[in-house]
């Protein structure tokens, strides 16, 4: 498409049903063509082009959780492969989800997309069961959406070091936070970072939560081994604990 980067750098492999639905995602983008708008294949006024993700959860709201930051990781890595941007979540409200359990996704100042849990009326009134989890992109947007030169990065020939990395901090820390100073400090191997796992527990203690970051560091060059990107990881510790009072959780 004209006005996208496109699938111009490799990035790790989608678990599903992710990669299903960012195949879905990019089956679109092709679809629409060159002009990368509705109006441009027939004439009837132009409408959003959304993609949207409905997870069904009958094991807790703990389990909603994990689905809420897969979905807000699949709208990341979405929006990172045809728009060439990075996306950010701020707690927010809107009708039909849950209070407390829904953010709004932008993209610079572009608001692109939603993510949340469907409140309780709301799945009473489709007659559904359990919790579910959903969130919306509006594709089109990333065509307007603040973006950075698309630059050429060829296939890789080298295997990638994946590291975890467990911290604890205070509640009121965003996850798209502590994305941000991941990707700020990881050096240049690191080729992406993903947020796993949030959630709050006893053993955690009163006002903090957990996170689990998942760090993929890889070289174009030679096989990298785990001593190499160590002080990378120590450095992405230390200005996690700076800036937003984390600390390493054994």
């Amino acid at each position: 498409a004209g006005l996208l980067c496109g699938l111009r750098r490799w990035a790790p492999p989608l678990p599903q049903p992710a990669a299903l639905l960012l195949s879905y995602a990019l089956l679109l983008a092709t679809a629409i063509g060159i002009g990368w708008g509705v109006e441009a294949l027939w004439p009837l006024p132009a409408e959003p082009l959304l993609l949207g993700v409905a997870i069904h959860v009958d094991t807790g709201a703990a389990q909603a959780t994990a689905e809420i930051r897969r979905c807000q990781a699949l709208l990341d890595r979405v929006a990172r492969e045809l728009g060439d941007v990075t996306t950010a979540a701020e707690p927010g409200e809107s009708p039909g989800l849950r209070p407390g359990r829904t953010a709004w996704v932008s993209a610079g100042s572009t608001r692109i997309g939603l993510v949340g849990e469907l409140d309780p009326a709301t799945v009473d009134a489709f007659d559904l069961r359990g919790r579910v989890v959903v969130a919306e992109l509006r594709v089109d947007a990333l065509a307007s959406a603040e973006r950075r030169l698309a630059q050429y990065r060829p296939v890789p020939r080298f295997p990638a070091v994946v590291q975890d990395l467990a911290v604890t901090v205070p509640v009121e820390r965003r996850a798209s936070q502590g994305l941000a100073v991941v990707r700020q400090t990881g050096g240049p191997l690191l080729e992406g970072v993903d947020l796993r796992d949030e959630f709050r527990g006893e053993q955690i203690g009163a006002g903090r939560k957990g996170w689990t970051f998942r760090l993929t560091f890889r070289s174009l060059e030679r096989t990298l081994v785990a001593a190499e990107v160590q002080p990378w990881q120590d450095a992405v510790m230390l200005a996690l604990r700076d800036r937003l009072g984390a600390e390493p959780r054994t």
